[in-house]
């Protein structure tokens, strides 16, 4: 697959705050053209649900100078993924997060972490992958217990944030009969956030927190239950914070 710079003139003739972009949230990759690409797929990322387990998980990290997936392209993410951009970052394509496996040492579905400095732009879809089962095959006393994977979350982070495609985060797992059901992921944006139409109207994306998660059978009487659903994630809009930079670059240099 082939790689190349994307420079892209993209008009901003509009400059208000999109505060209707949550009233648009339903609750319902590729080849990358990049300058100065730096990809590490084989080191050990800490997510926010595997992090209280100590469980290292896989991340492919990369940083560029601006970083283009083309409307043709779709990029699959396996673990998770962060892009680290000193200039744009547009998704046309799709990035996709995997499923993960039923009974999977790392069952917390693939999380999205797009980061730059200047802007990103989503006129694509960025969708986390959904959390794993607790197990395969039947329910028995012996995996009852057993927690699902939480969803995918997708992070964006940059001063501007152009929406005309979808960001959705991944549903949750289905836990062991007994066990608290997982939650589903989150879409959180960081950043001034612009609808991508030149018209001035409300763009057509959809911002979507992940179902959560179910049950694996119904509960065991010789064991104790949890009973409690997994809650469905949240889309949440906050301030771009510039330190969010020096975290992603840190996070990049383990």
């Amino acid at each position: 697959m082939g790689h190349r710079t994307h420079e892209q003139e993209f008009r901003t003739r509009y400059h208000f705050h999109f505060l209707a972009l949550a009233c648009i949230c339903c609750a319902s990759v590729g080849c990358q053209a990049r300058q100065g690409q730096v990809v590490s797929p084989e080191r050990p990322f800490m997510n926010a649900a595997v992090a209280q387990a100590g469980t290292p998980r896989m991340l492919e990290r990369i940083e560029a100078a601006t970083w283009t997936l083309e409307l043709t392209e779709r990029k699959q993410v396996v673990g998770d993924l962060l892009v680290l951009c000193e200039g744009d970052l547009v998704v046309d394509g799709v990035i996709e997060g995997l499923d993960r496996p039923a009974g999977d040492e790392h069952p917390d579905g693939a999380t999205i972490h797009l980061v730059s400095r200047t802007r990103i732009i989503i006129r694509g879809a960025a969708a986390a992958g959904r959390g794993g089962d607790a197990h395969a095959g039947p329910a028995t006393l012996e995996n009852c217990r057993l927690p699902g994977g939480r969803g995918g979350d997708v992070i964006l982070e940059a001063p501007l944030v152009y929406l005309g495609g979808d960001a959705l985060a991944g549903d949750g797992g289905r836990a062991g009969a007994n066990a608290a059901a997982p939650a589903g992921g989150d879409v959180v944006i960081r950043g001034h956030v612009i609808p991508d139409r030149l018209d001035g109207g409300l763009a057509s994306s959809r911002l979507m927190g992940g179902r959560g998660g179910g049950f694996l059978g119904a509960p065991f009487v010789d064991a104790p239950a949890d009973g409690r659903g997994g809650a469905g994630g949240n889309v949440r809009l906050e301030g771009w914070d510039a330190a969010a930079w020096d975290a992603a670059r840190a996070r990049l240099a383990r």
